[in-house]
């Protein structure tokens, strides 16, 4: 596939979304891009969390998205799309990877990726997204602080073109938002799902310091997390009100 957007290549930045949201109150972006860090000096997760990234060694980035095509109430369809497109590239290399809500891509127990998606939202639909994706490449050591992450050149024992890793990244990603354009929210939801990390599994939470076990049964479109706790009690969760144990 020929490559969808155009790329603006940094040798350094703060963080390329933060770049983007710069280059987009300036009207200096007048068409869907990608930017590329060599490094990034302060690379943010979910909540200002910081992502750790060796310089030259793993992808990332940033896809300004211009996606008035979502309904507000809808945003987090276009996180299913960023995160199976990861799936699927992860998959390409016989990696098998799932999705761990909010925001992370695991393979088994350890995370190979991250995602960070800024919404600008007008009346009710999004106005343009800012797509930030940490994709751990060719690093091989990680400080203590990142005790389950791994890189791809780790599980392979390869070393992979950076350049090359991110044309195929974004094709997977190019071919999820064109499904996302159809509206068939039902089978993408069912796409995720069948890809979430602990989806109709028993899994240990802590939510307000209290643990207890339950099961994922469903994510709303707006985000939410719905888990059938083990005392039979439905309970919905936004981002950072619970954690896996």
């Amino acid at each position: 596939m020929e490559q969808p957007w155009p790329i603006i290549n940094l040798n350094s930045v703060s963080s390329t979304n933060n770049y983007a949201s710069q280059l987009l109150s300036e009207n200096k972006i007048v068409e869907e891009t990608v930017i590329m860090a060599y490094k990034q000096e302060h690379g943010r997760g979910q909540q200002d969390n910081i992502w750790e990234s060796e310089p030259g060694k793993n992808l990332t980035f940033s896809l300004v998205l211009f996606t008035n095509f979502i309904n507000a109430r809808k945003q987090f369809t276009l996180s299913h799309c960023v995160s199976l497109a990861i799936v699927d590239y992860l998959r390409i290399n016989d990696l098998k990877a799932k999705i761990k809500w909010p925001n992370d891509i695991f393979v088994d127990d350890n995370k190979i990726a991250g995602i960070l998606i800024e919404n600008s939202i007008l009346d009710k639909t999004l106005q343009h997204s800012i797509v930030g994706i940490g994709l751990n490449v060719n690093q091989e050591k990680f400080s203590d602080r990142a005790t389950n992450a791994v890189s791809m050149k780790k599980l392979l024992s390869k070393d992979f073109v950076l350049q090359e890793v991110l044309k195929s990244l974004l094709d997977c990603i190019k071919n999820w938002i064109d499904f996302l354009k159809t509206n068939n929210y039902q089978d993408l939801k069912k796409e995720y799902l069948d890809n979430l990390y602990g989806f109709g599994e028993m899994k240990k939470f802590i939510s307000k310091k209290v643990e207890f076990q339950g099961t994922i049964i469903e994510v709303e479109e707006t985000g939410e997390l719905v888990i059938l706790a083990d005392n039979g009690r439905i309970q919905k969760f936004m981002f950072k009100e619970i954690q896996f144990l």
